[in-house]
């Protein structure tokens, strides 16, 4: 299906059943994978005030604001604001569901972002620990998740650039990041973006 009749298709199922939670989580998506982040979160936000307990909602609608701030390119306070929006659905959602990685790994991804959109003076440092606490859960939770292992070597990158830059200590940064890089090949050698 075209995105157009997909979301038709959609509409029409929450029309006819409401609860039917899938059909919100597919527009939210569908929303998001075509920018338009507003409507994306519309969707979202749909879903968790149909159903509390669906954690995926609140996953869906964090991850749609941090990939907003990833796109809001001419309004940096802007980005601010929809990345500390994104931390507080991503947080809530660790907080239900303490044991689904895809939470951590979501909220690790936006700690990122959040670092890398304000890493004058140091101020992402902070941000990157708490991001690499957040790809250790989802290592710990997932331990054959590539992407977690690449993503945690990412922010320990990140976190020993932006010290080195400030004159601060790296400690055993830059080796834990190689080798989470190494578990992430071990996990699936075609996952380029580790070399």
């Amino acid at each position: 299906l075209q995105p157009d009749g997909a979301r038709a298709r959609l509409r029409a199922a929450i029309a006819t059943a409401p609860q039917l939670e899938e059909a919100y989580e597919a527009l939210g998506a569908l929303e998001a994978e075509q920018g338009r982040y507003e409507e994306a979160v519309r969707w979202w936000t749909a879903g968790i005030d149909q159903d509390r307990g669906f954690v995926r909602h609140t996953i869906g609608r964090g991850r749609t604001y941090a990939d907003w701030a990833l796109h809001e390119r001419d309004d940096p306070v802007r980005r601010v604001q929809l990345l500390r929006i994104a931390l507080k659905d991503l947080d809530e959602a660790t907080r239900l569901m303490p044991r689904l990685a895809d939470a951590w790994m979501r909220r690790g991804y936006a700690l990122t972002l959040f670092a890398y959109f304000i890493r004058a003076g140091g101020e992402g440092d902070p941000l990157l620990a708490d991001a690499i606490d957040s790809f250790t859960r989802a290592v710990e939770l997932d331990g054959e998740n590539a992407q977690a292992w690449l993503q945690r070597g990412g922010a320990r990158v990140n976190r020993a650039s932006g010290r080195r830059v400030r004159g601060v200590e790296t400690g055993t940064l830059l080796e834990e990041a190689i080798a989470d890089f190494a578990e992430a090949l071990r996990r699936n050698p075609r996952l380029d973006t580790a070399w």
